[in-house]
């Protein structure tokens, strides 16, 4: 009994101990910013060196934040950019000769340069649009190389001048996307020209096209001869209009973005397909299909 007492004392000794170290080596911890952090892609630490970026709660503002000695003292930068009203979080590529940090601005990708660590010398426009929120761009091979999500829809779309989220998300599986209701390459006819939406046109749920969308104001419909869009609208060029002027939210009701990220036919197309009924068709048969789920 006495030895079991002992080795009880001895291990709560030990524990107090380690304890006790802990605490001495804690120390408080020191705020050094605010804002919206994208994690591991948008910090640099080694030995002494720390570097952050995040974007500021001041708006329009992304804080670029440095310290060589371990965090006692830090370095701030700022870099202004545009308002789009979109949610992004930067990222970070650093060396020791060259720092890039990478933030959206609409749907383009843009990287700013700091030299050395700390001497900024510009913003860059990639061009290369995404939907990722937090795009990542380093230097490979004297090159710029971008790596992003291919997304194909974005987080939000405004409808009517406010910003709410994109229907994009199924309501039965969150981890699944919503297959477009109507979903083109090129918008041309059998012609080979543009295939125009007109008066009397009226379509439900998402519409995506790679390439540019043509509309017409023509004879039909209530909509003063003008094609209706009810769900979210995204266009890879432009909006072709005949006339050119167009009224954007009678017309695109669920909303539209234009220059979006192209993406492959694939991506919508269902890979868990069972076919059914006679393998040659035969307008006689009539097939009965019962679906559980």
């Amino acid at each position: 009994m006495k030895r079991y007492v002992s080795i009880v004392l001895f291990l709560t000794g030990v524990l107090l101990f380690f304890c006790a170290l802990l605490m001495a080596e804690i120390s408080p911890f020191a705020l050094v910013g605010e804002g919206n952090y994208a994690g591991k892609l948008a910090t640099y630490a080694s030995g002494d060196t720390i570097v952050f970026v995040s974007k500021a709660p001041i708006p329009n503002t992304i804080s670029y934040k440095y310290s060589y000695d371990g965090g006692l003292t830090w370095q701030v930068s700022e870099i202004q950019f545009p308002d789009y009203g979109e949610e992004f979080l930067p990222t970070l590529s650093y060396m020791p000769d060259e720092t890039l940090i990478t933030f959206k601005s609409g749907l383009d990708t843009m990287v700013a340069q700091y030299l050395d660590g700390e001497t900024f010398t510009g913003v860059t426009p990639l061009y290369a649009n995404t939907f990722d929120s937090s795009p990542f761009v380093e230097r490979l091979n004297g090159q710029l190389k971008r790596f992003s999500l291919d997304l194909p829809y974005p987080n939000k779309i405004t409808v009517n001048g406010v910003s709410q989220p994109f229907p994009g998300i199924s309501t039965y599986s969150p981890n699944e996307y919503v297959i477009p209701s109507l979903f083109t390459d090129l918008e041309l006819n059998e012609d080979n020209g543009p295939e125009y939406y007109k008066g009397g046109d009226i379509v439900h749920g998402i519409v995506r096209t790679n390439h540019d969308l043509y509309i017409k104001q023509s004879l039909g419909g209530n909509n003063n001869w003008w094609p209706i869009f009810n769900g979210p609208v995204l266009v890879g060029g432009q909006v072709i209009s005949d006339p050119p002027n167009y009224p954007l939210d009678l017309v695109f009701r669920g909303g539209l973005i234009c220059n979006v990220p192209h993406v492959e036919p694939d991506i919508f197309r269902p890979t868990d397909m069972q076919g059914v009924g006679p393998a040659v068709y035969d307008p006689n048969t009539i097939i009965f299909v019962q679906v559980w789920g």
